[in-house]
């Protein structure tokens, strides 16, 4: 016999959660601890530089706590999630380790009622939203940081390209050879137009 659904507390380990509902859970948790960590930071701009080294140990336990009950509510979904699947809470554990946890992510949950319950409800659209906006949210910062990296990594070639062609005309010279001289570089449009 199949008990009805009963929608999972996000306060307490009973329960069960199903995989999305625990992607969403986890991605909103991600946002609300960014945000809270920014504004952390805002007023600590302004209490650090009037209060000092008192105020900097203030504020990074401030930090350190918000991160530690962001740690407790993943702890407890995580526990939520291995009772989907029939498992001992106690597996939760691994997500303490560096990307094991995406383990959760995969596992199916058991079909109708199992050790720890009935199965979670059907997902709403609340938990689809709470998946889709933080991933489309992220779309944008994702532009910015590839619109700032690759003129950078450029430019990092070519610095790393006149290093090497300095460091030859060097040993050469230390050898007593003349140095080759080479022709200019070609412009970055040039070079990508017309392949040598």
């Amino acid at each position: 016999m199949t008990l009805p659904a009963r929608a999972p507390g996000i306060f307490t380990a009973a329960g069960r959660v199903g995989r999305l509902r625990y992607i969403g859970y986890g991605l909103v948790l991600q946002v609300a601890l960014g945000l809270l960590l920014m504004v952390v930071g805002f007023f600590s701009l302004f209490f650090i530089s009037a209060g000092g080294q008192t105020a900097t140990v203030v504020f990074a336990i401030l930090d350190g706590l918000l991160v530690l009950l962001a740690l407790g509510f993943l702890v407890l979904w995580t526990v939520q999630r291995c009772h989907d699947f029939n498992a001992s809470g106690w597996w939760s554990v691994l997500v303490l380790v560096p990307l094991a946890g995406l383990v959760f992510w995969f596992i199916p949950g058991s079909e109708g009622d199992n050790h720890y319950g009935p199965p979670p409800p059907e997902n709403g659209v609340g938990v689809i939203l709470a998946v889709t906006l933080p991933l489309v949210g992220a779309l944008p910062v994702l532009g910015i940081l590839a619109a700032i990296a690759v003129p950078a990594y450029n430019s990092y070639q070519e610095t790393a390209r006149q290093a090497a062609e300095e460091e030859a005309r060097l040993e050469a010279a230390a050898r007593g050879e003349t140095p080759r001289k080479s022709a200019p570089a070609a412009p970055q449009w040039q070079r990508q137009n017309h392949p040598r």
